[in-house]
Order: C-alpha cells, then sequence, then structure tokens
C-alpha cells in the first residue's frame, strides 16, 4: 500500500506493509486549495492517495497503481460538471526522462466535463519505482504498464496520448493491441527509430556495463542545488523544455534533500537502451493493424531522430495504411506541448470531440440498435 509522506504539495508516496486485515474508510484534510485524501480499500491495497487540485474546470488527484512488489504513481484528471456525452478515458505517456508532468499545461487546456485522462509515470520515472531489482527490457516493462493501467481502472478501450518516447509507446501499443485503443494522439514521434541489430546489441552491452560501473563506483546518486539540478535539466534536454518548462518537471522529476540539496528521482536503469529495436518493417505491421483514429503533430522545428526523409515517408505510408489519419504541424521545439499547449490544445480538442468521441458515440447507437432487434 501507499501511504502520504507530508501534508503538503509534492504529495510524495512511499511504499509500506501492507496490514493484514483489509481496511475501508476515507480520510480527509483540507489545506487551501488542495484535499488531500486517503481511501483504502479491499485486498490489503490502498487504492488512492490524493493531493488534489481543485478549479471550476477540473480536479486533479494522485493516484498510485498496485503491482508486483511495486507501483504506478500518476495524476488523475476529471472534468468537472454535468454532460451527455459519453468519452472514453485518456492515458498520457511522457518521454524518456520526463514524468507525467509535462502534460499538465496541455491538460488543463483540454479538460472538460465528463473528461477523464491519467497521466503517470512509466516504471523508473518520477515518482515510480521500478520493480525489477536487475537489469529490466523498458519496451515491454512500459508497454505492460499501460496494460496495468487499465486493469486497475477496469478500463476496456482508452485513447492514448503519448509524447515522444512515449508516443511509440502508444503507436506500438495501438498496433499490437488495437481492440483497446479507441484514439491515439502521438506528439514530435511516431515510431521507434528503426537501427542495426548488431548495433543495437553493442549498445545495450554497453550501456549495461557503463550503469553497472556507475552502482559500483557512486556512494549514491549524485546531489545538487537547484540552480544546478534545474540548469542541468534545462542543458540535458538541449533547450527543448523552457526553464519554466524544467520547473514542472523537476516536481516530480527530483527529491529534495537535506540541506537545500536535490536528486533526480529517475532510476538510472532506465538510461539503458531497450534491448529489441523495432525494424521498419514491423512498424509498418503496427501501422496497418491500427484500428482507431490517429492524430500526429510534429513540432516545427521539433525534433528528428532520423533523417527527415525517412520520417517523412513513414508519415506517407500511415496516410496511406490509415483508414483516418490526420497530421499537423505545431510550431515549437521537441517539447512544445510543456512549452506553448495553445496551438496544440485545438488540434487534440477537434480530434478527440471529431474523431474518437463521435466514433464511440456512433458505436454505442449501433450495439443498442442491434441489441433492440
Amino acid at each position: 500500500m501507499f501511504v502520504f509522506n507530508e501534508l503538503s504539495h509534492s504529495s510524495d508516496l512511499v511504499p509500506v506493509q501492507s496490514p493484514t486485515t483489509p481496511v475501508l474508510g476515507t480520510i480527509l484534510v483540507w489545506i487551501p486549495c488542495f484535499e488531500v485524501e486517503i481511501v483504502l480499500k479491499e485486498k490489503n491495497y490502498l487504492w488512492l492517495i490524493s493531493s488534489k487540485v481543485i478549479t471550476d474546470r477540473y480536479t486533479v488527484k494522485e493516484v498510485g497503481i498496485p503491482t508486483n512488489n511495486s507501483y504506478i504513481a500518476g495524476k488523475l484528471w476529471q472534468g468537472v460538471g454535468e454532460t451527455d456525452t459519453k468519452e472514453l478515458p485518456i492515458v498520457c505517456i511522457h518521454g524518456w526522462l520526463d514524468n507525467a508532468n509535462t502534460f499538465d499545461p496541455l491538460l488543463s487546456l483540454i479538460m472538460k466535463p465528463g473528461r477523464t485522462c491519467y497521466a503517470f509515470d512509466l516504471p523508473g520515472h518520477g515518482k515510480s519505482p521500478l520493480s525489477s531489482r536487475g537489469y529490466f527490457d523498458g519496451f515491454a516493462e512500459f508497454l505492460m504498464a499501460i496494460n496495468r493501467v487499465m486493469t486497475e481502472f477496469k478500463w476496456n478501450k482508452i485513447v492514448l496520448i503519448g509524447h515522444s518516447m512515449g508516443s511509440v509507446l502508444s503507436f506500438s501499443f495501438s498496433g499490437i493491441f488495437p481492440e483497446f485503443v479507441a484514439g491515439y494522439v502521438g506528439l514530435d514521434i511516431v515510431r521507434s527509430v528503426p537501427r542495426n541489430h548488431i548495433d543495437s546489441i553493442r549498445r545495450l552491452a554497453y550501456g549495461i556495463t557503463k550503469i553497472e560501473k556507475k552502482l559500483a563506483e557512486q556512494a549514491g546518486p549524485p546531489t545538487y542545488s537547484y540552480d544546478e539540478i534545474l540548469q542541468r535539466t534545462y542543458n540535458g534536454r538541449k533547450e527543448s523544455v523552457n526553464l519554466e518548462g524544467c520547473k514542472i518537471l523537476l516536481e516530480r522529476g527530483a527529491i529534495a534533500l537535506p540541506n537545500n540539496k536535490y536528486r533526480f528521482s529517475h532510476d538510472i536503469r532506465v538510461t539503458v537502451p531497450a534491448s529489441i529495436p523495432i525494424p521498419e518493417t514491423v512498424s509498418e505491421e503496427m501501422a496497418k493493424n491500427l484500428k482507431c483514429p490517429v492524430c500526429i503533430i510534429k513540432g516545427d522545428p521539433g525534433e528528428y531522430y532520423e533523417p527527415k526523409e525517412n520520417f517523412d515517408s513513414f508519415i506517407d505510408f500511415m496516410r496511406q495504411n490509415v483508414s483516418d489519419f490526420e497530421f499537423h504541424y505545431a510550431p515549437g521545439t521537441h517539447h512544445f506541448h510543456l512549452n506553448d499547449p495553445q496551438p496544440v490544445a485545438p488540434i487534440i480538442t477537434q480530434f478527440l470531440d471529431l474523431k474518437v468521441n463521435s466514433k464511440t458515440a456512433t458505436d454505442s447507437r449501433n450495439a443498442s440498435s442491434k441489441l433492440s432487434r
């Protein structure tokens, strides 16, 4: 289960030993503009520990999902107000070494009555620890995290919004498990960049060796002053995120220590590359297998992790093979959705309303019509 470490805005989740007797109940403690909520449920785990941000348009709760020997931390956004529109839940997946906060500015703009979004920290990122003690395969572990979110919330079908590595995961999940995805929004990147298999295995071997050496040499993770860790975040993302965006990421991406020191919260093992490169032919198979509406938004100039002509060629392939596909440019760097979501929010809102939710409503009416015959 989880306990609330401090009654503060940081909302740290700490794993502790579960009680032997199931406990049911709710504890509410009020802080100005925040509601700290603890909900204990059956099966000996804590379902919700929340620093709840409350506005006239939405609430945001800190929700932890138990996994095998670990948990997934995330933020549950829910629109405030009555609505007749039935929307499918949205799951937001961040990029490499980022966290759930990368979607804060964007979600604050697209929330409305009846809309539910869960932005979570991938294992080893933000407030989500790794469940594995040794080396782990990020690609498989991250895909399983999406499945665990769906299972815990009892969501049979979802909409995916992913940025960077999160977009690659969203694309892959949508192509491997199309029956579970009603819509996919990809921000700046789509597929895993095709790599030579031999080179990928070499990168993996060197990566594991490098991490093992660091772990053996270090007494603990390096620590920094706040200004230092802010600057490292800014430099490490090649100035793709402005300083205000870096501060938003550090709310979950850094851990405060005594003496005004900080360390990064991500697990060093997530810096090891995935062991299985995805060939271009497999990405094409996944694209052909997509059954949902797809919206890709590319930053301009954004970031190209492969030759631009290769990216453009794959977008053309998706246009030809995905029945409901749209492509847009948005001004900005690789983190355009975090730095300035104003140009992006209307595109996503229109896609959700006109493509995803309207299709969901039509499918529901058709299903009801068949049942009534």
